[in-house]
């Protein structure tokens, strides 16, 4: 088997592809109908994207933080005045 896998950013056209890779590998339609069990996956989908969104947020407002204290520790040092950090 060679296979290659490609990692990219998620795409909207990934969606409907994604849901029923979910749905399938959860069994949704065991305990369900077919209808709720793509609706059910669709929610999973949604969670999974809504926590990657939130992480990707949290490093970039952490990243900026580390840049502002990183300049204000700079400028500190600059003046020769005593470090805060």
């Amino acid at each position: 088997m060679n296979e290659e896998i490609i990692l990219r950013e998620y795409a909207e056209s990934d969606r409907l592809e994604l849901e029923k890779i979910i749905e399938e590998t959860w069994q949704y339609d065991r305990f369900c109908s077919k209808r709720t069990a793509a609706k059910m996956a669709r929610v999973y989908l949604n969670n999974c994207l809504a926590n990657q969104t939130f992480k990707k947020l949290q490093l970039l407002i952490m990243y900026r933080l580390v840049s502002l204290w990183a300049r204000i520790y700079k400028s500190i040092n600059a003046r020769g005045n005593c470090a805060l950090i």
